[in-house]
């Protein structure tokens, strides 16, 4: 809403020796079935916060005057390791970030699997202090009965809505209807996928309050990022 950088989110690649840049739709998966997801979460989100006290050092005085934050995505099956939120503590204490700088990023489905289980580590991860968003909110399992119940910061509306609010009376309405069950909870509201100034705006007059996408900038190198604060 202010047209300010509000923080980042960390994107993993996978730099393949024969096969070249890989998207983690190509890997991810079978991380997850083989179980290396778990060291490769860990690293992702040691490496995102090494970064982001980086630049917390490197430009102070832009984090001084908004306090950024960096968005890690973790996966359904990382959430059920039994020492997630001991590693997680240890990679803070580590690196010496706020733990309020940190926000991870959850699907629907995710926090829906063993839901008792899951709020407990929800709630475990809340007491160090780290903000949790839903991620893709609208497109999986309908997370809406549970959500009161989710220590939630934030909803992360799926771009698939923000793609078709042009097309689509539907898809606005729907995004309205996110946005303001939301604030009604005390959430607030991420739209990702923004490419043009209509959606923008059109997202503004909604009340959404953050947007991320390439309107504003396509993923860069942690070298780039520089640009963003001047």
């Amino acid at each position: 809403a202010t047209q300010t950088l509000a923080g980042f989110e960390a994107l993993v690649r996978w730099h393949h020796p024969q096969r070249d840049l890989l998207y983690p739709e190509k890997f991810i998966q079978m991380a997850e079935e083989t179980g290396l997801i778990h060291d490769l979460g860990c690293w992702v989100i040691q490496t995102a916060c090494k970064q982001m006290q980086r630049w917390r050092q490197q430009f102070s005085q832009a984090f001084l005057s908004h306090p950024l934050v960096m968005h890690v995505n973790l996966s359904a099956v990382q959430l059920s390791h039994p020492d997630l939120v001991k590693q997680i503590r240890q990679v803070i204490q580590a690196t010496q970030l706020s733990s309020n700088t940190l926000k991870l990023e959850l699907t629907e489905s995710a926090i829906l699997d063993n839901c008792s289980q899951t709020v407990e580590i929800l709630k475990a991860l809340k007491e160090l202090g780290i903000q949790l968003c839903i991620d893709d909110f609208g497109t999986g399992y309908s997370a809406l009965s549970r959500l009161p119940q989710m220590p939630i910061d934030t909803l992360k509306i799926d771009r698939s809505f923000i793609q078709d609010m042009e097309l689509t009376a539907g898809s606005q309405e729907v995004v309205k209807t996110i946005v303001l069950l939301a604030h009604n909870l005390g959430i607030n509201v991420v739209a990702e996928g923004i490419e043009t100034s209509t959606q923008m705006n059109t997202l503004l007059s909604t009340g959404c309050e953050y947007g991320q996408g390439y309107f504003w900038s396509r993923p860069i190198e942690a070298d780039q990022v520089a640009r963003l604060f001047f």
